[in-house]
């Protein structure tokens, strides 16, 4: 493994800088226009007035209702950039607020106010579109005739509740960095089809300091959709649904996501975010959401994945909290079709909800397809009925100073399940499945000074199942219990130990079972290993085909059967 990744400051460093950038990037962007209170009570007689920027020679003109259709806010290419809308009281409306714009920036400011959308039924029984619309420059809209072109929209102190469509924003996506801060949206839907319960916009969205709770989709993006890049910083997320994938949030470009909390979305996948890029994620909290269930917009337990998050590619999660998410087939928490890097991170009682038994569920917390690199972390109680208890992988895992206790899979890796496994410090405690209680391994392993104490598995492996062998550094196997292998049961070619720990395994049930064990047609080798205190029933501490050992202690161990002590056809001390 490359010495880059036992640096975990190296990508905090890395997320913080690209997050300062990004910031700035912001802040540069609608740098001409500065928040006004005064502009918040010009008139209550008035909905909202309409403030030029205060370098230009503009009046202000205030306007009687947002959707008086002789008054409506339209911003013409004669109106400066930067001209700011200020709503004077709360606001009810009934369709839709259309604002077409030619500008370099919109900019709404709700002084924070409220707008609540009371939608009336139209002649097909359906409820009338209710929301907020910024257009420009895009073909077959209303403002297929404008050309904005740079720039974007900015909501700020603003809470929208009740609406059928809550903000939509359609400019070229060179224009349109929609920027929401202090932004509150609650209870909008996308529900007779379409995608972002609360906000869709087709180009990119940040997200600063804003709630977003109890809205819907039919499709994807229970509260946010973006066809761009997409960041969030500060918010929250809570109770919001989709049919589809994406429960809080669906980005269709790249998404980072930073210091906010998800709580209670629910989705077929991703329950609270999906995203084709994910790519970084960083001291969030993720609970209680859910995927393969969506309040009844589309259920299909059979496909959810990604309880708290779905990642289509690569992604980077850092000082995360993931609690008590749920999947009903893949990922408990988290579900990356690409490479994914943990660090810093906790995992606590992540699970998959099965409800039939005619298919495959993997990895209480994570699935990932490629390779997961996890430094630092630490999963507890989390729980699959099939394989991985913790870490489902179908390629390499690498593991380094991280904590698996109480993880259990009702077949193999009751902490990991992967080809490869590679760890390096780090303990596992207490974890049961039926093979591999704390691990299982198809392909090759290389352990190195590594804790394992407690784990019990059923049939074979009490700590660790071997498919192809391996290599155990300075590792320690205490208390494990199994059938089979109470500490290693390997089947592969060949097995290296040295310089480790055998204590206090048991493998008390009559049948062929060893404390430690190297079964197949391979080569165990032990050196300077100390092997002690190990309970066995019929052969009792080591069985190979070939064995070696060197330099090793053998003391104080127990065969209740007839067995011998160590079995091999080839045996050399």
């Amino acid at each position: 493994m490359p010495t880059s990744f036992s640096t975990k400051a190296a990508f905090l460093c890395i997320f913080n800088t690209l997050l300062s950038i990004l910031l700035l990037a912001i802040s540069c962007v609608f740098a001409q226009v500065q928040y006004d209170p005064s502009h918040c009570a010009l008139s209550s007689d008035f909905a909202a007035c309409i403030v030029p920027p205060p370098d230009t020679d503009g009046d202000v003109a205030c306007l009687q209702s947002l959707t008086d259709a002789i008054t409506e806010y339209q911003l013409r290419s004669n109106d400066a950039p930067g001209t700011a809308l200020y709503l004077q009281r709360n606001l009810t409306i009934t369709r839709q607020v259309n604002f077409e714009t030619t500008t370099l920036e919109v900019i709404v400011f709700g002084c924070g106010h409220v707008v609540t959308c009371e939608g009336k039924v139209g002649s097909d029984g359906r409820p009338r579109q209710t929301g907020i619309n910024i257009y420009g420059g895009i073909s077959n809209t209303m403002g297929q005739n404008s050309f904005a072109e740079t720039g974007g929209v900015q909501f700020a102190d603003l809470t929208l509740t009740g609406c059928n469509k809550g903000i939509w924003v359609l400019l070229p996506t060179s224009a349109s960095l929609t920027l929401l801060e202090n932004v509150h949206i609650t209870k909008c839907s996308q529900s007779t089809g379409g995608n972002g319960g609360a906000v869709y916009t087709v180009g990119k969205l940040t997200v600063l300091n804003s709630t977003f709770d109890l809205n819907e989709a039919r499709d994807q993006g229970g509260a946010l959709y973006s066809k761009n890049h997409m960041t969030v910083v500060n918010s929250v997320f809570q109770e919001n649904a989709a049919g589809g994938r994406g429960g809080a949030c669906f980005s269709e470009g790249v998404m980072e996501v930073d210091n906010s909390t998800f709580e209670h979305n629910v989705a077929q996948l991703g329950g609270a975010i999906y995203g084709k890029d994910v790519s970084m994620v960083a001291r969030s909290r993720f609970e209680f959401n859910v995927a393969g269930q969506d309040q009844g917009l589309n259920n299909d337990v059979h496909s959810g994945s990604g309880g708290a998050i779905f990642g289509y590619g690569d992604g980077d999660i850092q000082n995360c909290t993931f609690m008590n998410n749920t999947a009903s087939r893949y990922g408990g928490a988290l579900r990356y079709l690409g490479n994914l890097s943990v660090n810093d991170t906790g995992f606590f009682n992540n699970t998959i909800s099965f409800v039939t038994n005619d298919l495959d569920v993997l990895g209480g917390a994570i699935r990932v397809f490629w390779s997961l690199i996890v430094i630092g972390s630490t999963f507890i109680d989390n729980s699959v009925r099939d394989d991985g208890g913790a870490v489902f992988c179908e390629n390499r895992v690498y593991a380094q100073d991280c904590q698996f206790l109480n993880n259990v899979a009702g077949q193999s890796g009751g902490a990991i399940r992967a080809r490869f496994v590679e760890t390096v410090g780090g303990t596992f405690d207490n974890n049961t499945a039926r093979d591999g209680g704390a691990m299982y391994s198809t392909k090759v392993v290389e352990l190195q000074a590594t804790s394992f104490s407690h784990n019990v598995a059923t049939t074979a492996g009490g700590a660790v199942f071997l498919g192809d062998g391996g290599h155990l550094e300075a590792c320690t196997f205490k208390a494990n219990i199994a059938s089979i292998g109470a500490a290693v049961n390997s089947i592969g070619l060949k097995l290296t130990v040295r310089n480790s720990v055998m204590k206090q395994n048991s493998a008390p049930q009559q049948g062929f079972v060893t404390a430690i064990m190297n079964h197949g047609q391979g080569t165990l080798e032990l050196t300077n290993t100390s092997i002690l205190d190990n309970t066995a029933f019929d052969i009792g501490l080591v069985n190979s085909i070939d064995l070696l050992m060197v330099d090793c202690l053998v003391s104080g161990n127990v065969v209740t059967g007839n067995g011998p002590h160590i079995s091999a056809s080839h045996y050399v001390r």
